[in-house]
């Protein structure tokens, strides 16, 4: 999660430069400075959903014997 966190953050800020510059034109000009306030949101919001999906998926995934699971035919 925490890699993830990291390319997300550094691809991200390429892909708005690219796009920002990408699609000004003469009459319409965007604001390209991005506040840390929205980092630190995306940050949050993503180790938030991380931790909710690992609650729920960790309880059946415990349940499982994975010895048994190898032997599976599936």
């Amino acid at each position: 999660t925490f890699l993830g966190i990291a390319l997300g953050l550094v691809m991200g800020n390429l892909l708005h430069a690219f796009l920002m510059s990408t699609i000004e034109i003469d009459l319409v000009m965007f604001g390209r400075d991005i506040h840390l306030l929205s980092y630190l949101l995306s940050v949050g919001m993503t180790l938030f959903f991380a931790f909710i999906v690992n609650i729920f998926s960790g309880r059946s995934l415990a349940k499982i014997d994975m010895v048994e699971s190898l032997k599976s035919v599936e």
